[in-house]
């Protein structure tokens, strides 16, 4: 079913909710409740954290109506990740039929262990998801991003609206926050730096040490990378020291479990929130009505945690209706047990037509389609960063941000060649004509910015070919789920003629995007064709000119001026469409050469070539099947 999205809680946050759905059973007082435990620290520094959670379950549970009663029953895990497994043994004892956890980066992985032993479905929401796993039958699922998406996002967010060129990171030591702290020091941006970083036990902030020297370094703007709590504390530590410095904080910081951060200055304070990407196609009524009633008529905030789980505490009533109905009658083979058919329904669950629906979870069990919005200190409170004064979503990372060189080639993997070509090629070089054409270059008159359109274009060509073959866009993979596969721009030495492919970006076809040749290791994708049948009618207007060469900078400051990013999403969404269209076609490709043939079983695979036609990257995979056949296998 297609999910809804609306303008919700603080001064507008678009955030996922939906209508609630009447669920399977007779609106009879003999049927049973479906229980529905809460798992979150209900006591603590965080409890406020997991109250905005709790209540978001309640009200997916006052929302069910027309059906089987729910019963949401609240275990607490003390922020501890021993009471944490404790807290999911008495949810399986007192028969709850799927778990909404809400915990922290210091009890995600316990938790999530314990629940990988059973059959519960366990919908994470917060700040922090459990390791991905490939398979279907996995009960744990994550209603949030991948840490290096958010890593490219915080990145975004430091350029505009922070416009800070190098800041210092305060993280939390966890699994989790040592993950996205790495992620964000890769992927900070061409030119810019980490300052320093500091590593932070739960409960504690930053030493006056580590302050005082990153004070010393003029550091402007502080990355804190944690649990709301970390947030406040490193508030506090630096008005401790009278520094008054101003602070991004990473998704899931954004609660009442940090209200010393939400009662700051205007300005001094800017969150990254998180939302799954969705069709507008009505009001969430069902949340505004549950939130009205509980707040009897008070104008009240709705924090994010309370949104994020009372979807995923729909999706969850919603799959458990599914799995309870009975078979259609079309239907073929033995009716897979209870627990599996919740978690079928899970997975299928989806996007509206808006995003060819795609399903909600990936292939890891995270979000699929994630969209992040700058908030910031208003008059008021937290709000979201006026959007004429961002640059617009949707159009991959801000320009200038990376480089080709960034994507090495991986040892023990196949080794994809990625090139324009050159005179002597097989097609020969085209790339600086096709810009050209599209206005994106200057035929050789202002040659350096020439070259960065040309690296901007083959450098999102290479993060895009490394999302579809299930790595991160950095190019790092990601263990027990990405393909034995690399990407770069450099030519590979000293590798043998067999671990290496070469896909070449160049030339024309009357009939087709590109080609593959398997026993030679090699695919085309015809730059001429994608620009002349997908790209020319938008070509930039005015041409790229010698006034652009700031846009093409990440070192560059915005002035947070009104519609100052008109001029450079107009150069990135040509630039990334484009680069999209190669790695969108290259793929195909490569999936000849991997052995694949075509595949119509879905309309999103990869391999389909009747029915995947105005896709975008993000929309497509490479379906099971397609994946078994292929000679470069996943779970690298």
């Amino acid at each position: 079913m297609g999910r809804r999205a609306t303008g919700l809680g603080l001064a507008g946050l678009t955030l996922l909710a939906s209508v609630a759905t009447p669920r399977a059973g007779a609106a009879d007082e003999k049927v049973p409740a479906f229980r529905l435990a809460v798992i979150a620290p209900l006591s603590g520094p965080l409890a406020p954290a997991g109250e905005e959670t709790l209540l978001g379950a309640r009200y997916a549970a006052s929302a069910a109506g027309g059906g089987r009663p729910v019963e949401v029953l609240p275990f607490d895990d003390h922020d501890d990740p021993a009471e944490a497994e404790k807290a999911y043994a008495a949810a399986v004892a007192a028969k709850a039929g799927g778990v909404i956890a809400g915990g922290s980066g210091r009890t995600v992985d316990a938790l999530a262990a314990k629940a990988r032993k059973g059959k519960l479905p366990v919908l994470f929401v917060g700040a922090a998801g459990p390791s991905p796993a490939l398979s279907w039958k996995d009960p744990c699922l994550f209603l949030g991003s991948w840490p290096v998406d958010q890593a490219l996002r915080l990145a975004d967010a430091l350029v505009a609206p922070c416009g800070t060129r190098s800041p210092a990171v305060v993280v939390e030591d966890t699994a989790r926050g040592r993950e996205l702290e790495a992620a964000l020091v890769r992927n900070i941006g061409y030119g810019r730096t980490v300052t320093g970083s500091a590593r932070v036990k739960a409960g504690q902030a930053p030493t006056a040490a580590d302050l005082a020297a990153w004070r010393e370094k003029n550091v402007t703007r502080l990355v804190v990378l944690g649990e709301p709590d970390l947030l406040d504390a490193t508030l506090a530590a630096c008005d401790a020291v009278g520094w008054e410095v101003s602070i991004l904080a990473c998704e899931g910081t954004l609660s009442r479990a940090a209200p010393k951060a939400a009662a700051a200055k205007p300005g001094r304070v800017h969150w990254l929130v998180g939302t799954p990407t969705l069709t507008l196609d009505g009001p969430p009524r069902a949340l505004y009505d549950a939130h009205d009633r509980a707040s009897k008529g008070e104008l009240a905030p709705l924090w994010t945690r309370t949104i994020h789980a009372f979807a995923a505490a729909d999706m969850l009533l919603t799959a458990v209706a599914a799995a309870s109905a009975p078979p259609a009658k079309e239907a073929k083979g033995a009716k897979p047990p209870r627990e599996i058919a919740v978690l079928e329904a899970l997975r299928d669950q989806r996007y509206g037509e808006g995003e060819a629906r795609t399903p909600i979870f990936d292939v890891g069990g995270r979000g699929a389609l994630w969209r992040w919005r700058p908030w910031t200190g208003g008059p008021k409170g937290p709000e979201p960063v006026e959007s004429s004064l961002l640059p617009a979503e949707g159009f991959g990372p801000l320009l200038g941000m990376r480089r080709p060189d960034m994507y090495k080639a991986e040892p023990g993997t196949k080794v994809v060649w990625v090139t324009f070509g050159d005179k002597e090629s097989k097609p020969p070089r085209t790339i600086e004509e096709e810009l050209g054409h599209l206005g994106l270059g200057t035929r050789g008159y202002e040659g350096e910015l020439d070259a960065k359109i040309r690296d901007e274009l083959l450098a999102r060509a290479l993060g895009k070919l490394h999302r579809l073959f299930l790595r991160n866009e950095d190019g790092t993979p990601i263990p027990g789920l990405s393909w034995a596969i690399s990407f770069t721009a450099e030519k590979p030495a000293n590798l043998k003629p067999q671990d290496v492919w070469t896909m070449v970006i160049a030339g024309d076809d009357p009939d087709a995007g590109g080609r593959a040749w398997p026993g030679d290791g090699r695919c085309e994708v015809y730059a001429t064709f994608l620009r002349r049948t997908l790209f020319q009618v938008g070509a930039l207007e005015p041409r790229l000119s010698f006034e652009d060469r700031g846009y093409l900078e990440a070192s560059r400051i915005w002035k947070g001026e009104r519609l100052e990013h008109l001029r450079p999403d107009r150069l990135r969404a040509l630039v990334d469409g484009y680069g999209g269209s190669f790695a969108l076609t290259g793929a195909h490709e490569l999936g000849h050469v991997a052995g694949c043939g075509h595949d119509v079983s879905d309309p999103r695979s990869i391999m389909n070539v009747e029915e995947g036609a105005g896709l975008r990257e993000t929309q497509v995979w490479f379906v099971p099947p397609t994946r078994r056949s292929s000679t470069v296998r996943s779970g690298a």
